[in-house]
């Protein structure tokens, strides 16, 4: 016996909740702003945990809080809606303090605080000369309850009160961009209650109503109410405290609400509170499983995005950028849905195992289709067709500006994402009562648009934009992809729907005969280079790379969306003319762009490590995947954003919108990114930063495709690792099968597949030339071999192993998957997760990480 695998047989030998201690973040001082803060969620209530030098402040917000404009289109940019469009708001905040610096870093003898990944409980001790605190936080799913158990001492009798407040604000959503100085939105249709140990606030918005309360057990006190934004309980004058706080939000939108009932049953199961919690997450992560041994601090990125995503991405509504970890006043940058920028949050959940993280994307998305087809006709003259915008809101309609009537790309992919979850759960009610209608509806605006010419080729009637941008293209890229993307979808899926013949031709005919791929040539040093290109002007010339300046240039790095999110090149070309194109422009982009930073203005929403792993670019991808970590995690608590340091909104008091006017009338387009007009303001920067999912997102969905892909129907282990690669995972594939694998030091040592159905598997061996054995319940099973596709029928419930007979599970030894609890932060290149002591040493905390 040699070696040794992680794997017992039949599942890999690992306890999932334990292994997440690995990924604990630790803060050896207070997050004194609110975007540094530790963030817990229950899926639909949560926020940021921080301090003030005085204060424990947790920032509560909720998904279905929002303040609603009037239902129909809407100008997401123009001057004249600025803080009149219908956005998310803050519920208020949460706060302690016992009217001491107990959290200054100037008196602070001891501070330790950790956010635990595998429970998602934060946990806290700080200690001053006089006083000391003791607390856990977690949100909790199943009783709908924000829990803080206090401790609290001092060397004197103090009050300790605990308050809730709520001071409205305007949004601003484009503070980048434009503001308007609205100072007064949402402030005087608040008011404050109590009675015994419950305090509230309640808020009228637009369509909304909602209660936030708090009830205190443990210690005896008294009710204050100083003003209609704040209320307070204010514990009697002790010199140690022990409690327990269980908050709550209620949202309606008649005016009611019931926390009584709520309240009582947290109160009566406090004690079961934690041990829920810890259940809850534990199926939680038992789903899948990635461990990438060499490269701890990208995997502990991959993990906090699939926290978070968890903490706040199962409400009624999906999260919009920042989610709930907003954290000043009602400000909300980026408050509207913008597609492009919001699909990436679901692209990695799947494989994940986590689809119902993507359902009220989803359902969403439904709900917006028959506003969108009523756009469709507006628009378009379209009858049957949907169009949907790259800009949405909350009420489900579109955004019709210049720079999203053209762009006809977000309609595709909001389809071909109803088309992803059926792939992986072969739900076909799903598919027939809401996948298919969207997809036949973006399907049939495409056919009303695209027009055949005399050369026999079909070309959208009035051209198209590449993703965001305002420049009209006789042809472009992108559409390429969607429809080849999406009619192959709507072929695919069409027997299970039993859709006539002649329709499913139609499709057919126009894919087939849809204008060529745009390409052009390149001078790469005295080498000719032939790349994809973003499009076709009107003079039939091909637009290069770079060309332009935004908003008249391509999006960033749209010529890669032929590989990635369409699917339209990947490995199953190898060896073709396209894939060599792709492969070429990959490379041109990536040295043009992502790996120098060039004028192109690709940040973290490119899916450069997802096209560098669905091209087997096997030395780029984990480069990338590095680089996006390095660049993109901004803030201690390992959440991201999508630009990087050297960008302006990272230096206070140095960003300049456009004041508008409170009166401000019709936009002027060309003149909305036009930064030396206009009067401007110098704002607080910091006050405005959120974390956003995009990069986070990017990298869990790239580090899932470096190790796992099935998109097209055929399974490939590890086909975008780097050389001598060691890790392992289990992971979701498409239709129904779960895989789990294991390479160390570049080797495969096994593959194996459960089925959640009665299906033909097709896995491409990744032992090329070699013989393999297929066996199931121990015993051996027939198999079809066609070059390097293995084919199989599977049962539902099955499981099946694949090894070379020369190297079966019995010849290893077994153990497993290694950790070690993180009890410090981790330093990484230019990066930490966590925050360092500012007095104590920290050599001891450098953690290796093999580089590129």
């Amino acid at each position: 016996m040699y070696k040794s695998i992680r794997f017992d047989g039949e599942k890999l030998s690992v306890n999932h909740v334990d292994y997440l201690k690995k990924h604990n973040i630790v803060y050896e001082t207070p997050a004194y702003r609110g975007h540094d803060g530790l963030p817990i969620g229950n899926g639909d209530m949560g926020g940021m945990l921080y301090h003030t030098e005085r204060s424990i402040v947790f920032h509560v917000n909720k998904t279905d809080v929002i303040d609603f404009a009037t239902d129909g289109n809407f100008e997401a940019w123009s001057w004249q809606a600025e803080e009149n469009n219908t956005v998310p708001v803050s519920c208020g905040r949460l706060s302690i303090t016992d009217s001491m610096p107990s959290f200054s870093w100037l008196y602070l003898e001891d501070y330790y605080e950790t956010l635990s990944l595998s429970d998602g409980v934060i946990s806290c001790r700080s200690k001053t000369p006089f006083s000391h605190y003791d607390y856990r936080a977690y949100a909790s799913k199943p009783y709908n309850v924000i829990v803080l158990e206090v401790s609290s001492s001092t060397t004197e009798p103090v009050e300790r009160k605990i308050a809730l407040e709520k001071w409205g604000s305007i949004n601003m959503l484009h503070d980048y961009e434009q503001i308007k100085p609205v100072y007064s939105k949402n402030l005087f249709n608040m008011k404050t209650g109590g009675e015994n140990t419950t305090i509230y606030i309640e808020q009228e918005l637009s369509g909304t109503h909602y209660v936030m309360a708090m009830r205190i057990l443990g210690c005896p006190g008294r009710i204050n109410l100083p003003n209609s934004h704040s209320a307070e309980f204010i514990l009697d004058k002790a010199v140690r405290h022990d409690f327990t706080i269980l908050l709550t939000v209620s949202v309606s939108h008649d005016g009611s609400a019931d926390l009584g009932g709520l309240l009582d049953e947290a109160e009566k199961k406090r004690d079961v509170l934690y041990e829920s919690q810890k259940q809850t997450w534990a199926d939680f992560w038992g789903k899948t499983f990635v461990s990438l041994p060499n490269d701890d601090y990208l995997e502990n990125i991959y993990y906090m995005n699939l926290y978070q995503l968890a903490s706040c991405g199962l409400g009624k509504y999906p999260p919009t950028f920042a989610g709930l970890w907003g954290w000043y006043a009602d400000t909300r940058n980026w408050g509207h849905f913008y597609h492009w920028n919001h699909q990436q949050t679901y692209w990695g959940v799947y494989a994940a195992g986590h689809r119902e993280l993507a359902e009220n994307y989803l359902e969403y998305r439904f709900g917006m289709l028959e506003s969108a087809k009523a756009d469709a006709k507006k628009l378009f003259g379209c009858d049957d067709g949907a169009f949907y915008s790259d800009i949405s809101n909350f009420n489900g309609y579109n955004a019709l500006e210049p720079d999203t009537v053209r762009n006809f790309t977000p309609g595709a992919q909001i389809a071909l994402d109803f088309y992803r979850h059926y792939q992986y759960t072969l739900d076909e009610s799903f598919l027939r009562k809401k996948a298919y209608p969207v997809m036949r509806a973006v399907g049939a605006l495409y056919i009303s648009l695209l027009q055949k010419g005399e050369d026999g080729v079909y070309k959208i009637k009035g051209g198209a934009t590449c993703y965001e941008s305002y420049w009209d293209l006789r042809e472009t890229v992108t559409d390429f992809a969607c429809v080849h993307a999406l009619f192959s979808a709507l072929i695919e899926t069409a027997g299970a729907i039993g859709v006539d013949t002649a329709e499913t031709e139609r499709y057919r005919e126009i894919r087939e005969n849809l204008y060529p791929l745009p390409v052009m040539k390149i001078k790469n040093g005295n080498e000719e280079l032939e790349v994809i290109s973003p499009g076709i002007k009107w003079n039939g010339s091909a637009v290069a790379t770079a060309e332009g300046n935004y908003p008249l240039s391509p999006f960033p790095l749209c010529e890669l969306s032929t590989v990635y999110p369409s699917g339209y090149i990947g490995l199953s070309k190898k060896g073709t003319k396209e894939f060599e194109l792709a492969c070429n422009t990959a490379y041109l982009l990536f040295d043009m762009d992502v790996y120098s930073k060039s004028k192109i203005g690709s940040c973290g929403h490119s899916v450069a490590a997802e096209a560098a792993a669905r091209l087997g670019m096997r030395e780029d991808c984990i480069r990338i995947l590095r680089l996006f970590a390095e660049r993109y995690q901004q803030f201690p608590n390992g959440m991201t954003h999508f630009t990087d340091t050297d960008d302006m909104r990272f230096r206070p008091q140095t960003y300049r919108p456009r004041v508008l006017p409170l009166d401000a009338g019709e936009t002027e387009w060309e003149k909305m990114h036009n930064k030396s007009i206009g009067s401007r303001a110098a704002i607080p920067c910091d006050y405005f930063l959120h974390s956003y999912f995009e990069p986070a997102a990017n990298i869990m969905a790239g580090v899932n495709e470096m190790l796992l892909q099935s998109y097209d129907g055929i399974i490939r282990v590890f086909p975008a690792t780097e050389e001598n690669f060691t890790g392992v995972f289990t992971l979701c594939a498409t239709a129904g099968f779960t895989v789990t694998s294991e390479m160390s030091e570049g080797d495969i040592r096994f593959v194996h597949i459960k089925s959640d159905f009665n299906r033909v598997c097709k896995m491409e061996l990744p032992w090329p030339d070699r013989t393999v054995s297929l066996t199931h319940n121990g015993k051996s099973l027939d198999f079809k071999l066609d070059g390097n596709i293995l084919t199989f029928d599977a049962e539902r419930d099955g499981a099946y192993l694949i090894t070379r007979p020369e190297y079966p599970l019995d010849c290893y030894y077994r153990e497993s998957v290694a950790y070690a609890e993180n009890t410090s932060p981790k330093e990484w290149r230019n990066n930490t997760i966590g925050r360092f002591s500012f007095t104590k040493g920290r050599e001891k905390h450098k953690i290796p990480l093999e580089d590129d």
